[in-house]
């Protein structure tokens, strides 16, 4: 508990610090963006003022959440192994496809 201010002031410290970073690249990039900027603006202010206009800003992905891909694969694996097809490989798509986020980090790892 006594340590806690002394990390508070680091994180503080180091989030002043961040902001400047990002202030600074924002400013070269509006700076570089100069013709754009007040169309944009224009748009974020339309939307402020009125939140039921669609957002510019959020994206529209329209694929398939990872939830809805397991699905899709756990379902067609079950419909195969219903179906008495033998598999030819241990890892199965839906194996593969978990361990996907964990083989990148064991990798780094061993670099």
């Amino acid at each position: 508990m006594l340590g806690l201010p002394s990390l508070l002031r680091k994180r503080l410290d180091t989030a002043l610090y961040e902001q400047s970073v990002q202030r600074v690249a924002f400013e070269d990039f509006s700076r570089e963006q100069t013709e754009r900027v007040p169309i944009w603006k224009a748009m974020v202010l339309e939307y402020e003022a009125d939140g039921t206009k669609p957002n510019s800003y959020e994206g529209k992905d329209e694929g398939l959440t990872e939830a809805q891909v397991r699905e899709k694969l756990e379902a067609e694996e079950e419909r195969q192994n219903s179906a008495g097809r033998l598999r030819i490989h241990e890892i199965t798509p839906v194996t593969l496809r978990a361990m996907e986020h964990i083989l990148p980090w064991n990798m780094l790892r061993t670099l």
